[in-house]
């Protein structure tokens, strides 16, 4: 049977955290920053902020007159029983024609399209914060998944120096057979462990480069949020900022503005319009025309099948549906914040009480292993306190681990989780050539 030795599962590890990496990627920082800059979802969000905005632009269109130039050549051989002749006809046309009154639908496609706007940013700002939270959920399984790695590594060193003393005990006839098996058993289990742990950290990885765009060269573990609120209700205060929460929000405001929208094109329409032409030879008789109009156009709609009312009562309805997404997600908000909370108080205790549990079992591993050696205990004792140290190490390990999501789950649930609010070193991507808003 092949043995892991300790030197080879150092290179284990380094192989799986230094392969094609850039330099100094070493922090929760520096992946948050990879992930701002390189995650695709984050760049798909801003693209399509981009495309959002030009519905502003074209809302205002409907201040702005319409504008055309048309020109045309005919040719024309004319015979009547007064004259035989021919004409060559340029006509060219400049047509304006301008909205007066629409009813109110330019002003209210106006609020719709900047409340649009509105809530297409929050969703860029709530997808900014989804991006940078799943960075930490999988910077912190990499580090976690390496300090389980390296333990069970060690588990499987210390069983193997067990294994061979109880070989050598054997030989001389102070273990039993029964020692040497559950030895070797003990040693075949920690491997096993070993090779999931391998695969673990290897999955955890694959995850990493997903969000960030690289492979970390090495991690130092995640610090913990600056600043979270003192209470949850002190939290649950805060979830007005929730950007997911104000997306819905001016999703209400677009659907209220839908509404005067509707109700626009039951209303009277108002429109001048003028034309300027001219014409060279447009008759035998005639051998240029030029010609100036303009007038008012006065648009009453009367019956238009129903569908214009059914538009607006449809409208109305899709305000009420908004309204009631929006108090569910508050509600769902609370819920998570809540939840949240409580995985933060318990993972905190779990911390503290696991790193006294791990220091209590090697207190006893060590006791027991030098009883074992004056014989007054028995071999499978020190096989089961080593057991159980690597036990507590890998709870510890996803103790600590649990404490940071989840005060990063308050962080991003309260809106307090975007690039600048954790200190991020990043250029201000989201307005990249992009006019301010009116």
């Amino acid at each position: 049977m092949g043995r892991t030795s300790a030197w080879g599962v150092g290179l284990l590890v380094a192989g799986l955290l230094g392969t094609a990496a850039p330099a100094g990627a070493a922090g929760l920082k520096e992946a948050l920053e990879g992930a701002y800059a390189n995650n695709p979802d984050l760049a798909a969000a801003r693209a399509e902020l981009r495309a959002v905005r030009e519905n502003l632009s074209q809302a205002q269109g409907g201040w702005l007159p319409q504008v055309s130039a048309k020109g045309s050549a005919t040719y024309t051989d004319v015979k009547t029983s007064i004259v035989a002749d021919n004409l060559s006809t340029k006509r060219a046309a400049l047509n304006l024609s301008q909205n007066l009154f629409a009813g109110g639908g330019t002003l209210a496609e106006i609020s719709s399209a900047e409340s649009l706007i509105a809530r297409q940013e929050s969703l860029l700002a709530d997808t900014e914060q989804q991006v940078l939270f799943n960075t930490v959920q999988v910077y912190t399984a990499v580090f976690r998944d390496q300090k389980i790695l390296e333990a069970s590594a060690e588990n499987v060193r210390r069983l193997e120096q067990q294994l061979q003393a109880t070989r050598t005990r054997f030989s001389v006839g102070e273990a039993t057979r029964s020692d040497l098996a559950q030895g070797e058993a003990r040693v075949i289990g920690a491997r096993a462990d070993l090779a999931q742990s391998r695969s673990n950290l290897a999955g955890s990885i694959a995850a990493f480069e997903r969000y960030a765009g690289f492979t970390p060269d090495s991690l130092a573990r995640a610090p913990l949020p600056d600043v979270l609120p003192a209470t949850l209700d002190a939290a649950a205060a805060l979830i007005e900022n929730n950007p997911g929460l104000r997306s819905l929000t001016f999703r209400l405001a677009q659907a209220q503005a839908d509404v005067d929208v509707a109700a626009a094109r039951l209303l009277p329409s108002l429109d001048v319009e003028g034309e300027l032409s001219y014409v060279d030879e447009p008759s035998v008789f005639t051998d240029w025309e030029r010609d100036a109009a303009v007038g008012v156009t006065l648009t009453v709609p009367l019956y238009q099948r129903g569908v214009a009312w059914s538009r607006l009562r449809q409208s109305r309805q899709v305000v009420g549906q908004r309204r009631q997404e929006l108090a569910d997600f508050r509600r769902q908000t609370i819920q998570s914040l809540r939840t949240a909370f409580e995985r933060l108080r318990g993972a905190v205790d779990q911390v503290a009480y696991y790193e006294e549990q791990v220091q209590a079992y090697q207190r006893a591993l060590d006791a027991v292993e030098q009883e074992v050696q004056i014989g007054n205990r028995p071999i499978i004792d020190l096989l089961d306190a080593q057991q159980e140290l690597f036990g507590a190490q890998v709870s510890l390990e996803r103790a600590k681990r649990e404490r940071t999501v989840a005060a990063y789950d308050i962080k991003s649930s309260i809106g307090e989780a975007g690039a600048a609010d954790l200190g991020l070193d990043v250029a201000a991507a989201v307005n990249e050539g992009l006019p301010d808003r009116p």
